[in-house]
């Protein structure tokens, strides 16, 4: 884990998986954020292509 927001953002993250293996929509929202996550990679990627 980092230091300052990145680490407590990674913890967050952390436990938000933790808690999804036992609570359904805790895990909903983790499998929702990553696409989200991996969506808005995808795109950046596209922008960064296009220059």
């Amino acid at each position: 884990m980092a230091i300052g927001t990145p680490g407590a953002k990674n913890a967050g993250y952390l436990v938000a998986q933790q808690l999804a293996m036992s609570d359904k929509s805790i895990r909903e929202n983790v499998i929702n954020f990553r696409k989200n996550a991996v969506q808005s990679v995808l795109e950046s990627e596209e922008k960064l292509d296009e220059e």
